[in-house]
């Protein structure tokens, strides 16, 4: 048993439901890959979440200065205050 919106069209509409919706698709595609280019335009850089050997988390990556990639480690603030910084950014020694 089909419903006639399974079938493709509306009661009383000569519009092809599916047709309609790849064009929204397509549009929503174009639409997504602007976007994404503009986001990778900005990027700086990429972190990924590691743990070290007691099992907390940090984060490894780098950030483009000057068009270098400058390698960092982000680790939590341990010692947290009010007015501290909650992160503290470090440079790798390599």
């Amino acid at each position: 048993m089909t419903t006639k919106y399974q079938e493709g069209t509306t009661e009383g509409s000569s519009v092809n439901t599916n047709e309609s919706h790849q064009q929204q698709k397509g549009t929503s595609s174009q639409e997504q890959q602007a976007s994404s280019s503009e986001w990778i335009q900005r990027q700086l850089g990429a972190f990924w979440i590691r743990k070290n050997k007691w099992s907390e988390p940090y984060l490894s990556g780098y950030v483009m200065m000057d068009g270098k990639k400058l390698p960092l480690y982000i680790y939590k603030n341990k010692y947290h205050e009010e007015g501290r910084p909650h992160f503290i950014a470090y440079a790798t020694k390599d």
